[in-house]
């Protein structure tokens, strides 16, 4: 009886400390986004993602003759290239999201405001990477990170590529940074 109560406590033991350890810990490691950024789903904020969609896009219906990329936007539910036609006065838009793993969509819609004249995006200046960098660091730049979105654009006045994240907390400090191509800041 005694035997058996010594081996029921050497082996118990180590049994309920790994219980313990597993629980305390989470026990399970991945986290629903697998971004290092706790809750906050950045699966789309992936170079290789970014750079298969822009070609793509580039080959698809969003692309038609006439029709120039004007944005480029990444947020916790997906990637969307928006392309304006002037010939037509279309918006186009090639999305990959969240809810449809499957594919991309295109959207056509009619252009519904005047003065909607965007400027070309000059995707041959984004390199994805650094897109994805000015993300992540304005991610991390934010105690709590709630949402995000990362666009890209061209400047207004200059029509040089800016790469713009936004970053919410939920608690009113948000962590907005514009940077340019390079991933140099250029206001904050």
């Amino acid at each position: 009886m005694i035997t058996a109560l010594v081996v029921a406590t050497v082996i118990g033991v180590p049994v309920t400390i790994g219980v313990v350890g597993a629980a305390t810990s989470g026990g399970d490691s991945d986290s629903s986004s697998g971004s290092g950024f706790g809750d906050l789903d950045t699966e789309f904020l992936d170079d290789g993602l970014i750079t298969t969609a822009i070609e793509e896009a580039e080959s698809s219906a969003a692309a038609v003759k006439g029709a120039t990329p004007v944005e480029l936007s990444v947020d916790e539910y997906g990637l969307t290239i928006t392309y304006y036609d002037p010939n037509r006065d279309q918006v186009r838009t090639f999305e990959k999201d969240a809810y449809d793993p499957a594919g991309y969509q295109v959207q056509v819609e009619d252009n519904y405001f005047e003065d909607y004249r965007p400027r070309p995006l000059p995707l041959e200046d984004l390199d994805p990477a650094v897109f994805v960098e000015v993300g992540e660091g304005a991610i991390e730049e934010s105690e709590e990170p709630y949402s995000y979105q990362v666009s890209a654009k061209a400047d207004l006045d200059s029509g040089e590529l800016r790469i713009r994240a936004d970053v919410s907390d939920g608690g009113g400090d948000d962590v907005v940074e514009v940077t340019d191509a390079d991933g140099d800041v250029v206001e904050r």
